[in-house]
């Protein structure tokens, strides 16, 4: 509901219910579905009466919107927005469990058994969102000012489930759920215009993100415990954004884009060490250390689009993109990518369009330190050197005012030169054949088919002894993906009705060559075949 005085104030109202039904014929032998425990029935015995044992239970979830607040305009050329938003989330879901059953104590490592359940996971979610915006706009410039407060609280803090592989024996497992947390958000945003029919746009924001849920016990065994335990984990994150951007047409012909873009996430979570219980069951030797994520990139854009003639028109630009890392991922501090592009576009009559595009980019970066336990010559491929390639043209034909075809390709090849063990190239070539026809209207229909031969090389070791860097295995992957669809639509039946429908269809093929370079064969692995519609 909305109201409120034309130039002077709005108020409005809203509620909004959101179910998500994902299944009505899920089963478990677990007993207190909905709750933070479960346990099983009495003589209940995986082997022999697992079926009987079941129980039926939906997986759905269900959410409630309240919302309010209103635009105030106090003088001319501002405004003032305020809105409050509370939210439940309430229902069962899914989520996967695990316990080593092996024997506390096993000096040698090894947990014994590890046997894992899929278990009904109680929802209970509370979500309070506040916003608030202050607008100014006059002659050439105008910025907004806005402030952000997110708060979630979770009515379950753990789920707690028996051993449905030692039933009777006293072994629970116990996990922790999504904590609770808040977010504060302050964002400055603002234009101006310039000449030469030019615009500055810009924006900033500073948000903090803290977390202080208690951690749960190591583990729910009791006597089985651990000498460091915190208490909790007082997360802290700063996450800092800003753009400025420039976009200008001094002539006619030309356009000028320039952006550079800055994020960080500034991770002032403690870093300590942690005794820890493998599952519930196992307390191995010596302690480990969280990594917290943080990092700093840097991105800027620098693009030109010169059109030639009324047919005719050639983009180009340059792309820099630089990360810097801590804690995690921290194998390599430092990468930076380097990217030249040009796209040409030509009207070749007026019934036909054609491009050619084509881009060229080198990443490196700092020095690679591998973690300790990992083969020095491993290189992840997300963070290696690597020379990408990428070349593609379209082709746009309308034989009538209501025939549209087009057919595109891309082939992208990325070399990782550098990588003795891992991912050492990859190719992509993708090709697309879209038709639309409208043959009156209110009708119109269209199909598509796209074919992606996705091919990849990987080196690995597994001997630990010897020159690490040189690979005893190779695998090459070949997946093949073929997706196609047809779609139709009538509008305006009777001035009020729309109706539509589309069907697509997926297959895809995975075939991997695993060779074996020193001595010994080795079992070839089948296709991988997966059909989807």
């Amino acid at each position: 509901m909305e109201n409120g005085r034309q130039g002077q104030q709005q108020y409005f109202i809203e509620y909004d219910r959101l179910p998500n039904y994902e299944a009505d014929t899920a089963r478990t032998p677990f007993q207190g579905v909905g709750s933070d425990s479960l346990t099983l029935p009495a003589g209940f015995d995986i082997n022999t009466n697992l079926n009987s044992s079941l129980l039926p239970f939906d997986i759905e979830t269900t959410r409630e919107r309240i919302g309010l607040g209103g635009r105030f305009i106090p003088r001319r050329n501002w405004k003032l927005d305020v809105a409050f938003r509370h939210e439940t989330k309430d229902g069962t879901d899914r989520i996967g469990g695990a316990i080593a059953n092996g024997p506390p104590g096993m000096g040698s490592g090894l947990v014994g058994n590890t046997t894992a359940a899929l278990l009904p996971e109680p929802i209970d979610y509370t979500t309070k969102q506040v916003d608030v915006t202050l607008h100014y706009a006059k002659g050439k410039g105008q910025f907004d000012i806005a402030y952000h407060l997110s708060q979630f609280d979770n009515g379950e803090n753990s789920l707690t489930w028996e051993d449905p592989f030692a039933p009777g024996t006293g072994i629970f497992g116990r996990q922790s759920l999504e904590p609770d947390n808040e977010f504060h958000q302050l964002t400055f945003t603002g234009s101006y215009l310039l000449p030469y029919r030019s615009q500055l746009t810009g924006f900033v924001s500073a948000g903090r993100m803290i977390q202080d849920q208690a951690f749960l016990p190591y583990t729910y065994v009791t006597g089985l415990g651990a000498a460091l335990q915190r208490n909790s984990f007082d997360g802290e994150v700063w996450q800092t954004t800003a753009q400025l951007a420039l976009n200008s047409r001094p002539v006619s012909k030309l356009r000028l884009n320039a952006r550079y873009r800055y994020d960080e996430r500034d991770n002032d979570s403690p870093v300590n060490d942690y005794d820890y219980i493998v599952a519930d069951s196992f307390n191995p030797a010596g302690t480990v250390q969280n990594r917290p994520l943080g990092y700093q990139r840097d991105r800027f854009d620098l693009t030109a689009n010169y059109r030639i003639n009324t047919g005719m028109s050639l983009r180009g630009g340059y792309r820099y993109d630089a990360m810097s890392r801590d804690y995690q991922d921290v194998e390599r501090e430092d990468t930076e990518e380097n990217t030249l592009f040009a796209k040409w576009k030509m009207r070749a009559g007026a019934k036909v369009n054609l491009s050619l595009h084509a881009e060229a980019g080198i990443r490196d970066g700092s020095n690679y330190q591998p973690p300790v336990g990992e083969n020095p010559a491993l290189r992840k491929y997300h963070l290696a050197d690597r020379d990408r390639n990428r070349v593609g043209a379209s082709m746009n034909v309308m034989p009538s005012e209501r025939l549209d075809i087009t057919a595109s390709a891309d082939y992208i090849r990325d070399d990782y030169d550098n990588s003795a063990i891992g991912l050492t190239e990859a190719t992509m070539p993708t090709w697309t054949l879209d038709i639309a026809w409208q043959p009156r209207s209110d009708v119109t229909a269209s199909a598509w088919y796209t074919r992606e031969d996705i091919e990849s090389s990987q080196a690995g070791r597994e001997d630990v002894t010897g020159n690490l860097a040189i690979p005893d295995w190779t695998a090459d992957f070949d997946d093949t993906v073929d997706s196609m669809g047809v779609g139709g639509r009538i509008t305006g039946i009777r001035g009020k009705w729309d109706v539509g429908a589309d069907i697509v269809y997926t297959r895809t093929t995975g075939e991997v060559d695993l060779v074996n370079l020193g001595a010994g064969g080795v079992t070839p692995y089948p296709d991988l075949e997966t059909s989807l519609t």
